[in-house]
């Protein structure tokens, strides 16, 4: 171009300068065009960056949770055998455990002297009497030290039982207290992860708003000058319009746009 203007050819000049800017508007093209999907693959990334590390959060908790339950479960089937035995070697010690021998009743001890003083005598049909009623009475006694036994049986059984399900509520209290603290624990890793995505979402946003007002200024300079391009670039122009370089230079263009428009009478509706 410089040259054809040192040789005085202006047409030429004119179309060597048309076919510049020409290439000038299709590289700035490319690059918005570039700009714009590379953008979109940075936030594309950061998503499934997001996803994956979510999945892996999800996969990593639900495994602590299966080994947990695992735990509560082997910790209450542990402690319900050792009760189980524990009742059932009580019940073992109580049916091998005799009676103590007790003072039998005077009128016991009464009936097996005479039945002795009979027999010496060989009164044997006396002694005899007397030995049935002494055995009736013996019974009768007999059967009464049985029933103090499973009193006794039933009140130590009890007893046992009472602190098994103590036991049983305690565990349950621990094993609930540590479900709680590994709800907190996830809650709380959760929180983290969301905001962190968060925070690198809006760096990213930011960052792309900068790039892509920057590049919408510089492009803006050569779009709208028509005293050097009558034509533009339909591309940039319609980007700018849109907000595809950040709000501060759509409002810029409208304000180029409104001045020029002013400038030749004709009033813009509101955006």
């Amino acid at each position: 171009r410089a040259d054809c203007e040192g040789k005085s050819q202006y047409k030429e000049a004119e179309l060597v300068h048309h076919v510049i800017k020409h290439l000038r508007l299709e590289e700035e093209t490319r690059h918005v065009k570039g700009m714009t999907e590379q953008q979109e693959l940075e936030r594309l990334g950061l998503e499934e960056a997001h996803s994956l590390e979510f999945q892996n959060f999800n996969m990593l908790w639900n495994e602590k949770i299966d080994a947990f339950e695992e735990y509560q479960v082997d910790q209450e089937a542990a402690l319900l055998e050792r009760h189980g035995q524990e009742l059932l070697q009580f019940q073992n010690e109580m049916s091998q455990r005799e009676p103590h021998h007790a003072k039998y009743s005077k009128e016991l001890l009464n009936l097996r002297t005479i039945q002795q003083t009979l027999a010496s005598q060989r009164n044997y049909a006396d002694a005899q009497r007397v030995k049935l009623q002494g055995d009736r009475q013996e019974e009768v006694e007999f059967r009464r030290l049985q029933e103090q036994k499973d009193t006794v049986f039933e009140r130590k059984r009890q007893q046992i039982i009472v602190r098994q399900q103590q036991e049983i509520q305690a565990l349950h209290t621990r094993l609930e207290r540590r479900k709680l603290e590994l709800e907190r624990a996830r809650k709380k890793e959760l929180e983290m992860l969301l905001q962190r995505y968060n925070n690198v979402r809006k760096g990213l946003e930011t960052q792309q708003n900068v790039i892509r007002s920057k590049t919408g200024n510089l492009l803006a300079k050569h779009a709208l000058n028509k005293k050097t391009d009558n034509s533009g670039s339909n591309v940039i122009v319609t980007s700018m319009a849109s907000g595809t370089f950040g709000p501060a230079v759509r409002r810029r263009h409208q304000q180029t746009m409104g001045g020029d428009d002013a400038g030749e009478g004709t009033t813009l509706p509101p955006l």
